[in-house]
């Protein structure tokens, strides 16, 4: 088990240090291209299950016409960046990412942003007509469904993580996800940077 540390991030986004790897003379476009498939993308997601809606044929007809998806989907709660640190699945990212503390707020806001999308994309007069069916499932789906972290791992798997530890002063999480062996990035000592060392940004 690898125990979590409070590592503190000063940058913004996925930060690969040129001085952590003083032995390697890569230039930084070979630094990421070693290093780049340590990047995922994870997500929070809602999962709508076919089983849970109430009117199913409304929302296969809505799928059809508007090119859009409900059923079985995951559906978007927000998004972040997070990076390998072992081979076995490892991920560190922020703690804002997988936060979910304002997790009921954030199912009201998903509610009221695909009532909105549906509205610009159907015609007044059916939007109207079956106004309370879809707004009605759509309100029990996104109050009941259960929720999800997802991980991309090399910008095409999808795997479902689960949380390690967390640490909001830091703004740390470490997370965890099974199956295969996943290319990381080795963390250096900070003790090691100097004013001016070259930094490269990843993801």
């Amino acid at each position: 088990m690898i125990k979590f540390k409070n590592i503190i991030i000063i940058f913004l986004n996925i930060i690969l240090i040129n001085s952590f790897y003083p032995q390697q003379k890569e230039n930084s476009s070979e630094i990421v291209k070693l290093y780049e498939t340590g990047v995922v993308y994870i997500e929070q997601s809602l999962y709508f299950k076919e089983t849970d809606f109430k009117n199913i044929e409304i929302f296969k007809d809505l799928e059809s016409k508007y090119n859009v998806k409900f059923i079985n989907e995951y559906i978007l709660i927000s998004s972040g960046t997070g990076f390998f640190i072992t081979n076995t699945g490892y991920i560190i990212t922020n703690n804002h990412v997988i936060d979910k503390t304002d997790l009921k707020n954030a199912r009201k806001k998903i509610l009221n942003y695909l009532m909105f999308e549906l509205n610009k994309k159907m015609t007044e007069k059916e939007f109207e007509s079956k106004y309370n069916s879809i707004y009605n499932d759509l309100k029990n789906l996104t109050e009941k469904s259960e929720h999800f972290y997802r991980v991309i791992a090399e910008n095409k798997d999808n795997y479902i993580a689960e949380i390690i530890k967390t640490n909001s002063s830091f703004d740390l999480a470490l997370m965890k996800i099974e199956g295969g062996k996943f290319n990381f990035l080795p963390l250096g000592n900070i003790e090691n940077l100097n004013i001016a060392d070259q930094v490269i940004a990843i993801g």
